[in-house]
């Protein structure tokens, strides 16, 4: 379980965030607000979905009960990428879990590890 943080200096966005082992515990990458750009997710390693929900949250997250602001969706043995061309404006923060159930319930932790990579103007 490690997240890694890069400067990636004057472009669009200046901070690429990569969890090489996401899962269904609420992590918060950010604190206060951010952009958030894109979310690259890699679930090559997993038979089954995996679901990674974002919350613009500093914390007081509970995984199965707090709403999301948004889910993305990584089919079983895929790796792919969802972009906010435009970002969107996080302005309490950026916290986020990896469960393989859809929806604002559940709480299952992926079988295999997932690495998410996260783009945020923080």
């Amino acid at each position: 379980m490690a997240i890694t943080k890069s400067s990636l200096g004057a472009v669009l966005v200046d901070t690429v965030y990569v969890d090489s082992a996401a899962t269904n515990t609420a992590r918060f990458v950010v604190t206060t607000g951010a952009t958030f750009y894109q979310v690259d997710i890699d679930n090559t390693a997993n038979s089954d979905a995996v679901y990674v929900k974002v919350f613009d949250l500093a914390a007081g997250v509970t995984p199965g009960t707090t709403d999301p602001n948004f889910i993305f969706k990584a089919p079983a043995l895929t790796r792919l990428a969802y972009t906010c061309s435009a970002g969107v404006a996080l302005t309490n923060g950026f916290g986020c879990t990896c469960v393989k159930e859809s929806g604002t319930v559940g709480t299952t932790a992926p079988d295999n590890d997932v690495t998410m990579r996260v783009l945020l103007d923080d």
